[in-house]
């Protein structure tokens, strides 16, 4: 209502003055024609009434006019006090978090007072207990004679000690005293907090404001680093920066200055006389002290001039001396030895002395350098090194392998920007493709020698193979050549990994380089990519994140098989990102299959025999069939001389049939060992395995949804769980196989290193294209024209000899040497015994080969069995196709092994003794003995002669294959007796 009442007097009022107005103007334009007389009386008629109530109405007018004012500065007031407010709060926000900040930051402090307390008192530790051996101990090198130190210290080096405790001391007090300064003001700060200015409250609000992105790609800019400019550099230092811009002048190389000293002191204290004397210690490389009362500085031999001007101005010369020289070897047990020995000695003490301190040089290339110079030609001195040392640095202190930094070029961005050819990727390391087949596979597989390192052939009855792996790394010239350089027939198939991809050809998405090398490889031996009708555009590559691709490809001429049918396992993971594809087809040439092995190797759990009761069972079952041999021998020997012929053979067949039924009934036979075993391999592992492959076949059965996201990171996870527990699983085999071979005997642990290393070398074995009997036939053709024949028989055979003489066949003989000589983990022969298996049963063993080895004796005959030797070829090197490469050995039986330990006493007792340069085939030599021997022949010419020899190595091929026999039994005709010949 006051509102409105008011509008309308504002109203009325402002109609009022338009009226006076009016009757203003009308009295105006009648006083034109009337006097002045007539204007007092107009004035006089406005009422006074009016008058103040129109002074009234304008006052309170003004007075509403002011209102609106007032009202704005009332809510700036209100605005402000509420931006006060809401400041004052910040502030109690920021004092709270300063609060503790600060008491974070005193706890900090004192963790930190107290390590470094901690440390300072290591520190001193250290020093003193690094004071007490240097007082203690004499710093003299092994290879160094006749060092004389003071134990107790020079006063320099006193002087030194004490200098450097009170200098700790200071460091240590002013630390205390700026920790005490800040605690200080951090309390005073924290006590009287001043009043901030308006531009730091701006600077609070602005770091408790959240930050922009235009606050934060301002961060990002790169700002320049400054760099420290040296405003007034010494002249040394601008020699040093001139040099580096002018040609190499003076001397090249380095060089030993000796000087004298009375005593030997630590090599600071050497250095810090130097620096007295203004020698510069960068150009002093190494400090030594090679005999009494000379100390040898190390330098580069352009600065040997300077350094002898520094020290004549001191009075100080330098001395000859020859690290060389005999009398430099002063321990008394050395005197005996020549001259020569001496000064050989003084050689290596010194040269050892060199690369010792090229190994501890801190700047690795200047000890190479030095070790280069002192064994290069060019330098005769007395200070050369053989350049032995040079690769011996090298191998203990190695070039860092230089990395490719995040700015540097790549080999094909520098071929375009400087128009250089990138350098092909190295493919030294790069090993060929391995093929897996089945073990029962009843096929023979013969491989090819490996012309590069990525194809693997090998052929399959009438069907040659060559699998490839072409890496992308590969240039095409590479590719091409590598393609063009297959052997291809009408019964040739390819496959592998090619990473080539042609496109809409397979059903792929692209081609790439190799493309129209490929197509036209193929359209010049007119081949045919299966993949392209069997399976076209499968993908046989697929990775996460990269693609799909068509690159492992299947190739023959359409006419080498029948009924192809070419799958790609695309559900199975197996770990890879290429699928596993299978090409099945029927052959059209007839593939022969192998031959059933005629004598497979027979196995028995051998490992039982360390119990007990199986091997006391062992013993009785063999002593049981051993009874019918004995008494059948019995018979044997009261017969005459008209005995049946074959009874040595059945006899040994008997022994041979005993030991196996004993082994059966006791130990039982075993098997061999699946290929497919693994040595880490559980079923928890397998359970793990099936896992992964079924997360792995649902997420790619799962449609294009979030849920197949969810899918592949259930195949990521057990894809990793697989790989977690594949390798603990190795990792605790592993240590239990450790473990086990740290308790074993040494003989076992050998055999078991013998064969790891055996296992880690590719096998390889003499093979032929046609198979194993067309192998057999040429590896016998072969060593038939290396043997040369069968030996003549020197002597004719009767049933029964007369005179035999000793008696080698005792039975503590051969139980000597069943128990002593027979070896227990040898290969066995065509009997498949070993000694494993004759050692417990050696004494009843024992009773039946004494009277039957003397039947044997009389006899002059041993069993077939025992005569049979197995060749096995051995690869020594070249092509693995020709059988001149391999070295034949021979596996006999053990029995045979048996018999010629028992005659060997006898035999080197009869005949005569070898010679004395004879090292091959004898008890306790070897190649080391003979070479040792040599070495020492060597070693006294030159001591007689004073010059080297010259030596002169002959390998004769096929040395011992070669020798005719008949020679050596002809030779030991005259000194045996006749059953040694005949036997």
């Amino acid at each position: 209502m006051s509102a409105r009442n008011t509008t309308n007097r504002t109203t009325s009022v402002s109609h009022s003055p338009v009226r006076g107005s009016e009757r203003t103007d009308s009295s105006r334009e009648s006083g034109r024609e009337n006097t002045a007389s007539a204007a007092p009386a107009s004035v006089t008629g406005l009422s006074t009434e009016f008058l103040a109530e129109f002074e009234s109405m304008r006052k309170q007018l003004a007075a509403l006019h002011s209102v609106p004012q007032q009202l704005h500065d009332h809510a700036q007031r209100l605005a402000e006090f509420d931006a006060l407010r809401n400041e004052i709060e910040e502030l109690r926000n920021e004092r709270d978090m300063l609060q503790t900040q600060l008491e974070e930051a005193r706890a900090t402090i004192a963790r930190l007072q107290q390590q470094q307390q901690q440390q300072q008192q290591q520190q001193h530790q250290q020093i003193q207990q690094q004071q007490q051996t240097q007082q203690q101990q004499q710093p003299a090198l092994v290879e160094d004679e006749g060092m004389d130190v003071d134990p107790q210290g020079t006063a320099a080096s006193l002087w030194a000690t004490e200098h450097g405790r009170a200098h700790l001391a200071e460091q240590r007090k002013e630390r205390e005293n700026r920790k005490m300064d800040e605690d200080s003001v951090v309390t005073r700060d924290t006590t009287t907090p001043k009043k901030q200015s308006p531009a730091a409250t701006k600077q609070q609000k602005k770091k408790s404001s959240p930050p922009t992105f235009a606050a934060i790609a301002k961060k990002n800019v790169t700002t320049t680093r400054s760099r420290s400019v040296i405003k007034a550099p010494s002249e040394a230092m601008v020699a040093w920066a001139s040099r580096g811009f002018q040609a190499s002048s003076g001397e090249t190389g380095y060089t030993f200055v000796y000087l004298k000293s009375p005593h030997r002191m630590p090599h600071s204290e050497v250095r810090k006389r130097l620096r007295v004397l203004g020698v510069s210690q960068a150009r002093i490389l190494d400090v030594h002290f090679p005999t009494t009362g000379i100390v040898g500085l190390l330098i580069h031999r352009s600065y040997e001039t300077e350094l002898s001007e520094c020290l004549q101005k001191h009075g100080i010369t330098t001395t000859t001396y020859n690290p060389l020289a005999i009398d430099t070897i002063k321990d008394p047990k050395h005197e005996t030895l020549s001259d020569g020995d001496k000064q050989q000695m003084a050689r290596d003490i010194h040269q050892r002395r060199i690369l010792r301190t090229c190994l501890f040089m801190p700047q690795a290339h200047v000890g190479l350098s030095i070790l280069r110079y002192f064994s290069s030609s060019e330098y005769t001195g007395p200070h050369s090194i053989p350049k032995d040392m040079v690769k011996a640095f090298e191998a203990h202190r190695p070039a860092p392998k230089r990395q490719r930094q995040q700015r540097e070029l790549t080999p094909e961005v520098a071929a375009l920007a400087f128009g250089k050819p990138p350098t092909a990727p190295s493919t030294d390391n790069q090993s060929p493709p391995t093929l897996l087949y089945r073990p029962d596979l009843p096929y023979h597989i013969h491989f090819h020698p490996n012309t590069s390192n990525y194809i693997i052939s090998f052929t399959l009855g009438p069907y040659q193979f060559h699998g490839l792996y072409v890496p992308p790394s590969l240039s095409h010239t590479a590719f091409r050549n590598l393609l063009f350089q297959l052997d291809i027939n009408d019964s040739t198939l390819v496959f592998g990994d090619l990473n080539a991809r042609l496109g809409s050809r397979l059903g792929d998405r692209r081609t790439n380089g190799r493309a129209p090398i490929l197509e036209e490889w193929l359209l010049h031996h007119g081949l045919h990519i299966w993949n392209e009708t069997l399976a076209f555009g499968q993908a046989t590559f697929e990775k996460q994140g990269v693609g799909r691709s068509i690159i492992d490809l299947f190739i023959s001429h359409t006419s080498a098989i029948a009924a192809p049918s070419l799958e790609i396992h695309g559900n199975q993971s197996l770990s890879s990102d290429h699928h596993l594809c299978t090409l099945s087809f029927y052959p059209t040439l007839s593939v022969p299959r192998l031959p059933t092995p005629n004598a497979p190797r027979l196995h028995w759990k051998l490992q039982r025999l360390k119990e007990d009761p199986v091997r006391i069972l062992y013993v009785e079952e063999f002593r049981r069939l051993s009874q019918p041999i004995a008494a059948l021998l019995s018979d044997h020997r009261r017969q005459d001389h008209e005995s049946d012929p074959e009874a040595i053979d059945n006899i040994g067949r008997m022994l041979t049939e005993a030991i196996y039924t004993a082994l059966d009934n006791s130990v039982t036979r075993g098997e061999d060992r699946p290929k497919s075993w693994k040595w880490f391999w559980t079923n928890d592992l397998q359970e793990l395995a099936d896992r992964r492959e079924e997360a792995y076949r649902r997420w790619r059965n799962t449609p294009a949804t979030l849920e197949r996201a969810g899918r592949w990171c259930e195949y990521v996870e057990a894809r990793n769980r697989v790989r977690k527990a594949v390798r603990q699983a190795r990792n605790r085999a592993w240590k239990q196989f450790c473990h086990t071979m740290q308790h074993q005997d040494s003989s076992s642990t050998n055999a078991i290193v013998k064969r790891m290393r055996k296992n880690r070398r590719t096998p390889i074995t003499f093979s032929h294209p046609q198979g194993p009997a067309a192998a057999v036939e040429a590896m016998a053709d072969h060593l038939s024209t290396v043997f040369g024949g069968e030996r003549e028989v020197m002597a004719r055979r009767t049933d029964q000899l007369e005179d035999v003489g000793p008696d080698p066949f005792d039975f503590d003989r051969i139980l000597h040497v069943i128990r002593k000589e027979t070896p227990a983990r040898k290969a066995p022969g065509c009997d498949h015994i070993t000694g494993a298996m004759l050692k417990p049963i050696a004494v009843p063993l024992a009773q039946i080969l004494s009277p039957f080895l003397r039947f044997c004796w009389c006899r002059s005959r041993l069993p077939v069995a025992w005569r049979t030797a197995q060749v096995v070829p051995i690869h020594k090197k070249d092509d693995p196709t020709v059988a001149a490469n391999f070295r034949p050995i021979s596996l006999t039986s053990t029995f045979r092994k048996i018999v010629e330990r028992c005659i060997l006493p006898t035999l080197l007792a009869e005949m005569p003794a070898l010679d004395i340069a004879q090292g091959g085939f004898r008890a306790q030599r070897g190649a080391l003995d003979q070479a040792f021997n040599l070495q020492a022949l060597m070693h006294q010419h030159r001591e007689i002669h004073n010059q080297d020899p010259v030596v002169a190595f002959l390998d004769i091929k096929s040395a011992y294959d070669s020798v005719d026999r008949s020679v050596i039994w002809g030779a030991l005709s005259d000194h045996l007796n006749q059953p040694y010949l005949s036997f």
